[in-house]
């Protein structure tokens, strides 16, 4: 069972709970674009090697990684409890800038995007979740994505539960009625569990409309690639493009 995830669910208040990632792809907002309440998920394990702290460019005509330094830290560390090094404020941040600005130049919206990239990269905040908000909250805005948008931390949510059983009782606590995961997780969950708890569950597949015609430097760039080469409006008539699907996906 799919159904377009632009479409309405009568009476349903619509969650979505992902992790903070780094100037994340369209996928990424399609799904924030298919719910009411978006819940980052900041009080999980920090993964290494993750879309959490970096992400891809085209530079120097190759796919090359963009990464926020971090100070070192124990592995089980919590993503709210990792710092980002001194070292990337007073180079890292500029140097990134400084290629990003040389590869895009020729894109159609470089000036107006290098712009706001220089806002997110530069912005002062040592707290690894606080800096990733910034940035999401400052795309969210470019892209009229006018959402309530939380952070897990927050929601003084049971510790001791973990997996499937925390994502139902966040729904629970914020009255949501409906729980959107990206396509990718179609296995954490079970759909009898959310049914039996009063919430529906369904599964977003991120998409792009046969008819538009976005320009990309590669396929699933971060969305900043997307804004250096396309219109805003354009990007935005695409947010609905993903499908919703429910257990099992075919």
């Amino acid at each position: 069972m799919a159904t377009a995830a632009g479409a309405s669910h009568a009476g349903g208040k619509r969650i979505a709970i992902m992790q903070p990632y780094f100037l994340p792809y369209l996928g990424y907002f399609q799904l924030f674009a298919a719910v009411d309440v978006v819940v980052v998920y900041d009080d999980v394990q920090y993964i290494k090697q993750s879309w959490i702290n970096r992400n891809r460019f085209f530079l120097n005509n190759s796919i090359e990684y963009v990464s926020i330094d971090l100070i070192g830290d124990h592995h089980t560390r919590k993503i709210n409890e990792r710092r980002i090094s001194p070292i990337y404020f007073s180079k890292t941040a500029k140097r990134h800038l400084s290629r990003i600005k040389s590869n895009y130049a020729s894109a159609s919206n470089a000036e107006d995007i290098i712009h706001i990239l220089s806002e997110i990269l530069r912005y002062e905040e040592v707290k690894l979740s606080q800096f990733l908000m910034h940035s999401i909250q400052r795309i969210m805005q470019m892209l009229g994505l006018e959402k309530e948008i939380l952070q897990a931390s927050a929601l003084e949510i049971d510790p001791g539960l973990k997996g499937q059983d925390r994502v139902i009782d966040i729904c629970r606590k914020l009255k949501g009625d409906i729980y959107i995961n990206p396509i990718g997780g179609l296995t954490l969950y079970n759909d009898l569990d959310f049914s039996n708890a009063g919430i529906d569950l369904w599964f977003l597949k991120p998409g792009m409309p046969v008819s538009a015609a976005i320009k990309q430097s590669f396929e699933l760039p971060s969305i900043i690639d997307l804004m250096m080469h396309n219109p805003i409006s354009d990007i935005q008539a695409t947010l609905h493009a993903g499908t919703l699907h429910k257990q099992p996906f075919i």
